[in-house]
């Protein structure tokens, strides 16, 4: 029933929605037992064909997203890239003091604008985005860009482009807030994404922290071996 069931997934088998039908349907539809229904599904899961949603029942799991570490490119346009249709939500924008361990990217302002977006694919929250950037931002009307990416906003406003990104990734459970903005559980583990970005005179533009949900979310490298030099 396994390879069978994965094969009717892959065509698009089931409902729009990608919901399985319930264990007794497929019992009755592949005309085996709800034991071997059960174990079917849980193989499906592990191999992360499905996923089981607690009080919603069991999904055609979502294609993962994966995000190239060898280019700088926004959060946004990675998910463009793949042909996928993001959008974007902005909860939170104020104007705020710098928060002390940023002073030293943030030394020729006092204040900068912290704004948190939500990034979606398929209406289904994927990360949620939580910059630091210059206070010259503040005057942004954020309902008009609203689906625009941080780089294109700040070479819009500053008339500079961003040339320089520093990437670390680590991991991190969710909090209640986290954890409510994304749909899932709280504690569940995610990945983090810190973002540092310059202008070409070395001045930092922003400071992102995405936090992302990682069963839908992949970094990718790709590197080739060098030769070894001649001596």
């Amino acid at each position: 029933m396994h390879a069978v069931a994965a094969d009717g997934i892959q065509r698009g088998d089931f409902e729009p929605t990608g919901k399985l039908p319930s264990e007794a349907e497929l019992g009755e539809r592949f005309a085996v037992s709800r034991v071997t229904v059960r174990l079917a599904v849980g193989k499906l899961c592990d191999d992360g064909v499905v996923e089981r949603k607690q009080g919603k029942g069991t999904f055609v799991a979502a294609k993962q997203v994966r995000h190239g570490l060898d280019a700088l490119r926004s959060f946004h346009e990675a998910l463009l890239l793949q042909g996928l249709k993001p959008s974007m939500r902005v909860i939170n924008h104020a104007l705020q003091p710098v928060p002390e361990d940023m002073r030293g990217l943030f030394e020729a302002s006092d204040d900068c604008l912290l704004l948190e977006r939500l990034h979606f694919v398929d209406d289904d929250p994927i990360a949620l985005g939580r910059s630091y950037l210059p206070a010259e931002l503040a005057s942004v009307v954020w309902t008009d860009v609203e689906h625009q990416p941080i780089y294109s906003i700040l070479e819009s406003i500053t008339g500079m482009a961003v040339t320089r990104a520093d990437l670390a990734i680590r991991a991190q459970e969710a909090d209640k807030t986290l954890a409510n903005a994304l749909h899932i559980k709280r504690g569940a583990a995610l990945l983090v994404m810190e973002r540092t970005s310059y202008f070409a005179n070395g001045r930092c533009c922003d400071r992102t922290r995405f936090f992302i949900r990682p069963e839908r979310y992949a970094f990718v490298l790709s590197g080739v071996f060098k030769s070894p030099s001649a001596r």
